[in-house]
C-alpha cells in the first residue's frame, strides 16, 4: 500500500476510507467528503512484459490510457460524458472524479443505447486523435490490440482444431483483400461487456481507454460490441446501418468503401471469441457460442442465411 498513500500524498488527498475496484483501481474517500477514482500503475507481470517495460518507461497501455484521458480534457462534455483526470503521471498513476453510475443494462436500455451509439460513441471515434505519439511505441501497442491480430493471438492460443484454426486464418485473410483501408478512427476496443455505463441523468459513460487504438479497416467493432445481442445471437442491423451512415458522413467517406457484410462477420466473431474465453460467463454459455462461432460465422452458407436474415 506504499505505492497508494505515496499517490494520494502527491495529489494532497487526505483519505478517510477507500476500497479496492479493480486490479489497480481504488476508489477513495477523503476528509473533504471529496470521492475519487484513483488508477495506478498495474503490477508487471514479469519476463517480456518486464522488459517491455523497461523499452517503453512504463506499461503501454497505462500510457496509453493516460494520454488518452489527457485529450478528453479538451472535448466539450455535451459532445462526449467522461470521468475527468484530476492529476496524473504518465506511467505511474491516474486521479479521476467520481462519477455515480450504473451497469448497463443492454436489455432494459435499449432504446437509450442506440441513442447513445449514435451520439457519444461516434463523437469518441472521431473526436479523439492519434494516442501514444512515440511512434515505434505506437505501432507495437496497435499490432498487439488491433482487432484482427486479437482474433489471430485467440486462435493460435485457444482451443480450436487445425481445421479450425486454418478457417479462421482464412476467412480474415478474405477480409483484408475485401476490405481496403478507410480514414482511421479512435476505437475504444473494449466495450463487449464492461466499460460503457449508464449515468442517473441518463448518460452513456466510458471508462479505460487502455485498449483503445487507431483502426482503418475494422470500424464497426465498438458498435457490434454494444449492439450485439447475446442472448438471441443476433445484431440490430438497422441501428448498425444509421451508425455507419452517420459515421461515413462525419469522417466524408463515400458509403460504398465500407464491406458491411465482411465488416459485422469479423466484428461478430471478435465478439464471440471474447465471449467464448471469458471467465465470467458458465460452460453452457461458452459451450454455445463456439457452437455460434463454429456453425453461423465459420461456415459460409450459414452466415449468409444468417446475415440475409438480419437485413429482413
Amino acid at each position: 500500500m506504499e505505492l497508494l498513500d505515496e499517490c494520494l500524498k502527491l495529489c494532497g488527498i487526505t483519505a478517510t476510507d477507500y476500497k479496492k475496484i479493480g486490479r489497480a483501481a481504488y476508489y477513495i474517500e477523503s476528509v473533504e467528503d471529496e470521492q475519487y477514482v484513483l488508477k495506478l500503475q498495474p503490477p508487471c507481470g514479469g519476463g517480456l512484459s518486464a522488459i517491455a517495460r523497461r523499452v517503453f518507461g512504463g506499461s503501454l497501455p497505462f500510457q496509453n490510457e493516460y494520454i488518452i484521458n489527457k485529450q478528453l480534457l479538451d472535448i466539450d462534455r455535451e459532445l462526449l460524458w467522461f470521468p475527468e483526470m484530476i492529476n496524473g503521471e504518465q506511467s505511474y498513476y491516474m486521479l479521476f472524479e467520481y462519477i455515480e453510475c450504473t451497469d448497463l443494462d443492454r436489455d432494459r436500455n435499449r432504446s437509450m443505447l442506440n441513442q447513445w451509439l449514435l451520439s457519444d460513441l461516434i463523437n469518441f471515434n472521431v473526436l479523439i486523435d492519434c494516442n501514444i505519439t512515440n511512434i515505434f511505441a505506437r505501432t507495437v501497442l496497435e499490432y498487439l490490440e488491433r482487432p484482427v491480430f486479437r482474433i489471430v493471438r485467440q486462435t493460435i492460443t485457444g482451443r480450436h482444431t487445425l481445421f479450425q484454426r486454418m478457417n479462421i486464418i482464412f476467412i480474415l485473410l478474405k477480409f483484408y483483400v475485401r476490405q481496403k483501408r478507410l480514414k482511421p478512427i479512435m476505437l475504444h476496443n473494449d466495450l463487449s461487456f464492461s466499460n460503457a455505463m449508464a449515468t442517473p441523468n441518463g448518460g452513456l459513460l466510458l471508462i479505460d481507454f487502455e485498449d483503445s487504438i487507431f483502426e482503418n479497416r475494422l470500424l464497426l467493432c465498438d458498435a457490434v460490441d454494444l449492439l450485439f445481442d447475446r442472448s438471441n445471437l443476433t445484431l440490430d442491423m438497422p441501428v448498425l446501418i444509421k451508425y455507419w451512415n452517420i459515421l461515413s458522413s462525419r469522417l466524408g467517406q463515400v458509403e460504398k468503401m465500407l464491406n458491411m457484410k465482411w465488416q459485422v462477420r469479423i466484428c461478430c466473431m471478435r465478439h464471440i471469441m471474447n465471449s467464448i474465453y471469458n471467465p465470467d460467463f458458465t460452460d453452457a454459455e461458452h459451450s454455445r457460442y463456439r457452437q455460434f462461432l463454429n456453425d453461423v460465422l465459420l461456415d459460409n452458407n450459414n452466415y449468409d442465411l444468417w446475415y440475409e436474415n438480419l437485413l429482413i
